[in-house]
């Protein structure tokens, strides 16, 4: 069959609970935080191209969807770069920090 095809069902009903709603809109206030952050960041405060930022986005957030995005609209190899500097440090912030909440560290 196919892999989360019933997961729709669920998180219809997890967001129709009172809490539901405040953990989407809590989690989409993280997203836009993190990347108006990196990219404003990245831009204007260390004066890293754009397209060098938006790969760094990417690379943050493990995204490889996002990588071929950026590198549609920048047409050159900069978010490649970004890319490819952020996303080792992300994937290890990321097992070390499920590492402390898990306890295990």
């Amino acid at each position: 069959m196919g892999i989360g095809t019933r997961a729709g069902q669920s998180f219809a009903s997890t967001i129709a609970t009172a809490g539901g709603w405040i953990l989407l809109v809590a989690a989409f206030a993280v997203c836009l935080t993190l990347a108006f952050g990196v990219l404003t960041i990245g831009h204007k405060l260390l004066r890293l191209p754009m397209g060098v930022a938006t790969g760094v986005l990417a690379g943050m957030c493990t995204q490889p969807a996002t990588l071929v995005f950026a590198d549609e609209q920048a047409d050159n190899e900069l978010p490649e770069l970004g890319y490819t500097t952020a996303f080792p440090a992300a994937m290890l912030a990321k097992i070390l920090i499920a590492q402390l909440l898990l306890g295990i560290l």
